[in-house]
C-alpha cells in the first residue's frame, strides 16, 4: 500500500475507543445552563476601552491569561459580549470549555493566554513526542498523547513532601513553584481516588529548583542519598505510570481543532493493535489520518485485525 490511505481503509482499519481514563474531564461539575442576557442595543459598552480599535483589543486581549479574561467577563454585559465576540476565545469556549474551566479550578488557568490554548487547539501533536497528541497537560499547557502523559516523569506532579524529599528543597521553595489544587475525585485507568484540594506541584520545575539549589544534578542526587543514608537508591517518587491517578490530575482531553476547516478531530484507534500483545502499547494509542498513514507505512495495512507487514512499497 503507498502513501494513500482511503476513505474505505480509514473505515475499515480504525475505530473509535470508549476508554474511560478518568482524567479531570469527568471529575468537573456539571456545567448549569446560562440564563439568557438581555440589555438593549448599544447599551452595553467596555467603557474606555471602546476608544482602542477592534483590532487592537483583539491583539491585547490575545495575550491576557485566562483568569484576566474570564474575571474581565465577569464584569458587565458589555465585557460579556465583548470577550464572546474575540475569535480565539470563542473557539476556545466552545471546543475547549473543559480545558479552561479544569484550569480554573485546579488554579493553573494564571499560567496560560487566551492565544496560547488556541494555539494548543490548532495543534495535532504531542510537544513530547510528536505523535497525535488528545490530552492537555494544564500545568505547563502540553498537548500530549496518553503514552508520554503516562510514563514521562515531567508529567507527574508531586506532593510538597515528595519535592522535597527527592530534590532536597526546604519547604519555602517549594511553595514558590507552579502548583495545583487536585479536584476530588476517581483519576487514570485504574479510577485510583484523589482527595480534593490537595496541593501538588510540577516535576519539571521542581527538579530545576533542586539543580539550581546544589549547583548540578550530580550535587543534587548526592546530596539527597546522603541525607536519606540510601546510597542512591529510590532517587524517583513512586510512580504506578498509568495507573497513579496524579498523573491524570491536571489533565483534560483536547480535540484538534483544525483551523481552515473548522472541524475537530478527537483521535481513532487502529484495529491492527486492538488484541496485539506485540503491540500492547499500541492498543490504547490515538492517531489522526496524518500519523495513520505513517503508522500503516510501518506495521502494513490491516487484515483479519492484524497487521499485515508488505511485501512490497505497493503491495
Amino acid at each position: 500500500m503507498d502513501g494513500h490511505l482511503s476513505d474505505a481503509h480509514l473505515r475499515e482499519f480504525t475505530y473509535e475507543g470508549q476508554f474511560d481514563d478518568h482524567t479531570l474531564d469527568g471529575n468537573l461539575p456539571a456545567v448549569e445552563p446560562l440564563s439568557p442576557i438581555n440589555y438593549r442595543e448599544g447599551t452595553a459598552t467596555i467603557g474606555t476601552l471602546s476608544r482602542l480599535t477592534p483590532e487592537c483589543l483583539h491583539i491585547i486581549f490575545n495575550q491576557l491569561d485566562l483568569d484576566a479574561i474570564v474575571n474581565f467577563q465577569s464584569t458587565s454585559h458589555g465585557s460579556l459580549a465583548f470577550v464572546n465576540s474575540l475569535p480565539t476565545y470563542a473557539v476556545i469556549s466552545r471546543h475547549a470549555r473543559n480545558a479552561v474551566r479544569g484550569a480554573r479550578i485546579i488554579g493553573t488557568s494564571h499560567r496560560v493566554t487566551c492565544i496560547g490554548l488556541y494555539r494548543k487547539l490548532c495543534q495535532p501533536t504531542c510537544d513530547h513526542c510528536g505523535e497525535f497528541g488528545g490530552y492537555i497537560y494544564l500545568v505547563t499547557f502540553k498537548r500530549l498523547c496518553l503514552l508520554c502523559l503516562s510514563t514521562h516523569l515531567s508529567f507527574l506532579p508531586l506532593g510538597r513532601q515528595w519535592a522535597c524529599r527527592y530534590f532536597g528543597l526546604d519547604s519555602g521553595t517549594v511553595n514558590s513553584l507552579p502548583r495545583l489544587l487536585t479536584l476530588g475525585g476517581r483519576y487514570s485507568p485504574e479510577g485510583g481516588k484523589l482527595q480534593n484540594k490537595q496541593i501538588l506541584v510540577d516535576y519539571d520545575a521542581a527538579r530545576g529548583a533542586g539543580i539550581a539549589r546544589h549547583g548540578s544534578q550530580e550535587e543534587m542526587e548526592a546530596y539527597v542519598a546522603a541525607a536519606r543514608g540510601r546510597a542512591g537508591r529510590g532517587r524517583g517518587p513512586p510512580d504506578g505510570k498509568a495507573g497513579n491517578p496524579l498523573r491524570f490530575a491536571a489533565v483534560v482531553r483536547l480535540p484538534w481543532y483544525e483551523e481552515t476547516s473548522g472541524e475537530l478531530e478527537w483521535g481513532f484507534h487502529c484495529r491492527g493493535c486492538e488484541k496485539s500483545e506485540q503491540r500492547s502499547a499500541l492498543c490504547r494509542k490515538k492517531f489522526n489520518v496524518a500519523s495513520f498513514r505513517r503508522h500503516i507505512q510501518t506495521y502494513g495495512p490491516v487484515q483479519d485485525g492484524e497487521h499485515r507487514k508488505c511485501i512490497t512499497a505497493t503491495c
